[in-house]
């Protein structure tokens, strides 16, 4: 069965805690302790009690090793590990910054399904380079609390940005101003979908448009760190970031309907 990144193009970049494609290609982890391996990694997980890190695929993270490898204790997120053939990895390696994967030896999920749970106080990822100009973003997360954005931008003109704004709102913000639609952004789990291309703004939810608009002059993203930027820090989880610098207004439904098909939103 052909996945999302088989199906509808190469993103600029894509992160998730399952697979995301049936024809990846092997990768070398990055910094495990003991020495690092290829493999179809998903994520790499920073083990507390011992700082030891080390990497995992989909099947590793809900089969139990990667639970068994954490032991009794907490697991972080230190790398999320782009899927795409971009090679853009989002990181952290700070410790105190890097999102719950394990809590007191158990996987965090969302709806059964494994997601990583940012503080909502100081955690986040870094992309190895930032993603500029048109972007088109697929996400499938939960915001319990305002002003917590699933991106935002390392700094600069372009101060791109969207998820849940400080009022509640949905919010797309880029470097041609701010667009807030009138509905309010739900506590739960949704997947969503920020779209800039040009002057074209536009911002739907469960495969539902939630608003859109045209803006005065040309948009320009700058998509620096996932979930969350200093002051503002996302509450809730997240499961799945993918990017693409294209219109992808063609595939939106059919790359819905896989998002809550496996994540069980209705």
């Amino acid at each position: 069965t052909q996945l999302i990144l088989d199906l509808y193009g190469t993103p600029q970049c894509a992160y998730s805690l399952r697979d995301l494609s049936v024809s990846r290609s092997s990768i070398s982890s990055i910094g495990d302790t003991g020495g690092d391996t290829s493999g179809a990694w998903v994520v790499q997980v920073r083990r507390v009690s011992d700082d030891d890190k080390k990497s995992f695929t989909a099947n590793e993270v809900t089969d139990g090793t990667l639970e068994a490898w954490v032991g009794t204790g907490d697991g972080r997120v230190s790398i999320w590990y782009d899927q795409s053939s971009s090679a853009n990895n989002a990181t952290q390696t700070v410790t105190d910054r890097q999102p719950l994967i394990v809590s007191s030896g158990s996987l965090t999920t969302e709806g059964g399904l494994p997601a990583m749970f940012p503080d909502g106080v100081d955690d986040w990822l870094n992309l190895d380079t930032a993603v500029t100009g048109d972007t088109s973003t697929f996400a499938t997360y939960r915001a319990t609390i305002d002003a917590s954005p699933i991106y935002r931008h390392l700094g600069g003109a372009a101060a791109t940005a969207a998820g849940r704004r400080s009022n509640g709102k949905y919010y797309l913000q880029t470097s041609a101003g701010t667009f807030q639609p009138t509905p309010s952004h739900p506590n739960d789990q949704i997947a969503a979908h920020y779209q800039t291309i040009g002057t074209a703004q536009s911002v739907h939810a469960n495969d539902v448009l939630i608003g859109s608009q045209t803006a005065a002059s040309a948009n320009t993203g700058n998509i620096g760190r996932i979930a969350i930027y200093a002051g503002q820090y996302p509450g809730g989880s997240v499961s799945e970031v993918i990017i693409y610098n294209t219109d992808q207004a063609a595939n939106r439904s059919a790359i819905f309907a896989d998002m809550m098909e496996h994540y069980n939103i209705t």
